[in-house]
């Protein structure tokens, strides 16, 4: 039984070993971590620049719109032309029309 014992106590003691290996090293990785926190609260993210970019894709997204609203409105303006166009054309064949009919009678 004392060999047993002896057995237990080196497979106790290689373990212990392991553990405190592995403690130190968690614990070297939490101090990291407690620095690296600390970087990142001192530091200051700059966001002059980012804002500079925003605004100014803003601005051409504003223009864009605007050109895209006159567009529709020529647009609009193009389709009443056809329309009005079309109905004449419409209007003069049908009177055309009427007239070869007439004459022909």
């Amino acid at each position: 039984m004392s060999k047993n014992a002896e057995i237990i106590a080196e497979i106790i003691s290689e373990e212990v070993s392991k553990l405190e290996k592995l403690v130190t090293r968690q614990s070297e990785l939490v101090q990291d971590f407690d620095k690296t926190i600390e970087k990142a609260e001192s530091m200051s993210i700059k966001t002059e620049r980012l804002e500079e970019v925003i605004n100014h894709w803003n601005i051409l997204f504003s223009k864009q719109k605007t050109q895209i609203e006159a567009l529709q409105k020529q647009q609009f303006k193009d389709n009443r032309i056809h329309r009005i166009i079309t109905y004449l054309l419409l209007t003069i064949t049908i009177a055309i029309q009427i007239l070869i009919t007439f004459k022909n009678l």
